[in-house]
């Protein structure tokens, strides 16, 4: 009974091969593990404490904030989606602080192993079909290298089982790689194994921004592991002569290329790529944020105002196809919420490092600075694969540093 009990809270854990209603059933059956544990074990009012209430609060403060601006969103129904979206984020931190299904750092650590083994299955099942479909488009279709790429990473959303952007791919898999840093397994020929896979599938998706993140958050893990600074040294060495070889490879390469290649910092008639697309992307951001800096629209309201600036400033079909939000976190808390719930955020984040430097935890250090770095180059919260990797390994880290401070 009891290792029946234990599976009901690890089905979550496989959530990168889950589709939307699978994610949906696996957070059920999260929950009910947990209160089957909480129930069995007894106690469940002693955990309502004051403490608790308030790093409830802290941890599931973007669900707030998306309801709180639905008061003077204009796009009510649209305000809606994004609170509905955004459930995951305060119902981890109220299930796993008053109802903890994670007894002891054992129990995290499986919990943690179990997704980086699904997301290697993941990766292998990306690795072979994105050889099959290079082949495919390769001998089929003469395209242009960009046009070619373009084409490629587009696809990866109607894939069955991987179904997902590049870049969800890529922060699902980057987390996978930092976590087993920390969580690794007992054999080191499978965790060697488990990295090379892991690494290959980061490179194929090219995803600049996730792999930046991932390198700087790599680093950094380095500097904190207790070794010599010989040791150090080299393994800095190693690790920066793989990235620069994997940037002269395809895709990766070509995305360099055209960041360097291009000619006009702004979108204009059909010369536009992944770069100016985004520096314009920027610019309308800012020059909305301008005109609401303090209380902002809205979350319901953001991508209209976006859309209609795309529009009146730049003659180009760069924004015809898609939807283009501010590819910024934080550029969107700016304009949905103000001044005052960008602040407010920032007030979190720091909670969050001052609590696990306190605690002296490692994995938590670099686990934010990768996911933070990862909001400079997109808006990770507006998708449900972002909203699961952040709230539920932010809520687990930090229960786990609470556990720590408790010991």
């Amino acid at each position: 009974m009891d290792k029946i009990k234990e599976r009901l809270i690890y089905v979550l854990a496989a959530f990168p091969l889950f589709d939307f209603k699978l994610i949906n059933i696996g957070i059920a059956v999260f929950v009910l593990g947990s209160i089957v544990i909480c129930y069995e074990e007894g106690g469940f009012l002693k955990r309502f404490t004051k403490r608790k209430i308030i790093d409830i609060l802290i941890l599931s403060l973007p669900f707030l904030l998306s309801l709180t601006a639905l008061f003077w969103t204009q796009n009510i129904k649209s305000g809606y989606t994004f609170v509905e979206r955004s459930l995951p984020v305060i119902i981890f931190p109220l299930i796993i602080l008053l109802l903890p299904p994670f007894r002891t750092i054992r129990t995290i650590k499986k919990f943690f192993q179990i997704y980086i083994i699904t997301n290697v299955l993941l990766a292998c099942t990306f690795i072979v079909y994105s050889i099959v479909s290079l082949v495919s488009l390769y001998e089929n279709e003469h395209l242009p290298i960009i046009s070619f790429i373009k084409k490629y990473r587009g696809e990866f959303e109607s894939v069955l089982v991987i179904g997902e952007h590049p870049i969800y791919l890529a922060l699902m898999i980057g987390t996978a790689i930092l976590f087993l840093f920390y969580f690794y397994f007992k054999r080191f020929w499978l965790n060697l194994i488990f990295g090379i896979i892991l690494t290959i599938a980061l490179f194929m998706t090219a995803s600049i921004g996730p792999m930046l993140a991932l390198l700087i958050a790599v680093l950094l893990a380095i500097i904190l592991k207790p070794i010599r600074l010989k040791s150090k040294l080299t393994i800095i060495a190693a690790f920066l002569v793989i990235v620069l070889s994997a940037l002269t490879l395809s895709p990766f390469q070509n995305r360099v290329n055209e960041f360097i290649n291009t000619t006009e910092i702004y979108p204009s008639g059909d010369y536009f790529n992944s770069f100016n697309t985004r520096v314009g992307i920027y610019n309308c951001a800012i020059k909305i944020g301008k005109k609401v800096p303090f209380i902002g629209l809205g979350p319901g309201d953001v991508q209209e105002e976006l859309d209609l600036c795309y529009k009146n400033e730049y003659k180009t079909k760069a924004y015809e196809n898609g939807i283009f939000n501010t590819h910024n976190q934080y550029l969107y808390y700016w304009l949905s919420y103000g001044i005052w719930g960008l602040t407010l955020m920032f007030v979190t984040y720091i909670i969050f490092y001052k609590r696990a430097i306190s605690n002296r935890d490692e994995v938590y250090i670099v686990f934010l600075t990768f996911m933070l770095i990862c909001f400079l180059f997109e808006n990770i919260l507006s998708r449900n694969t972002g909203i699961m990797v952040y709230s539920i390994f932010n809520t687990i880290l930090y229960f786990k540093s609470y556990l720590k401070a408790n010991d």
